[in-house]
């Protein structure tokens, strides 16, 4: 009777043993499935993060740098803005102690070359002293968009005067 006992309790260790092997190994291979499943969602996630944090620092710096880029963006504006060129050029002319006679703009569209803006050619007539030129020139320079002298004349108004006439062709740029 003890071996029947024996092999009878032998057997039903042996079957709780396989049962529970049966159905814990699956559920304990899926919990390793799982943890390295959350492993790689973690990673994501802190990869997310990182992301997000770097989008808010530029973002940070872009609010920061705005009055920088409106700057940048007056150099070379999106238009022509032929009427605030007119009013530079005046307000240019006068501080520097010259007269603006004559002022021409047309429009030079660079479809020849694949530059990103076009060019509005002024040709002006002036007249004034050389160093009212010269201070013109300085002004010229230090204004916020970006004129360019392509070419200018001189020549003395009357033959005994210090006062000049100057024709001057000058480039400014706009974004196509």
């Amino acid at each position: 009777m003890i071996s029947q006992r024996s092999y009878i309790t032998a057997a039903l260790i042996s079957f709780a043993l396989f049962l529970s092997l049966g159905l814990l190994l699956p559920k304990y291979q899926n919990i390793f499935a799982m943890r390295a499943a959350l492993g790689e969602r973690e990673k994501i996630l802190n990869e997310r993060s990182e992301i997000i944090q770097n989008i808010n620092l530029l973002s940070a710096e872009y609010e920061n740098r705005s009055a920088d880029i409106a700057k940048l963006a007056s150099l070379i504006p999106e238009t022509k803005e032929t009427a605030e060129l007119v009013s530079a050029l005046e307000n240019i002319a006068t501080r520097s102690g010259l007269q603006l006679n004559n002022l021409k703009l047309t429009e030079e569209k660079s479809d020849k070359t694949k530059s990103a803006y076009n060019t509005l050619a002024a040709d002006m007539t002036l007249n004034g002293s050389y160093l009212s030129f010269l201070i013109f020139l300085d002004n010229l320079e230090k204004n916020i968009r970006i004129i360019d002298v392509a070419s200018f004349e001189i020549t003395p108004k009357a033959a005994l005067t210090n006062i000049l006439t100057i024709n001057l062709k000058a480039n400014a740029y706009f974004l196509k």
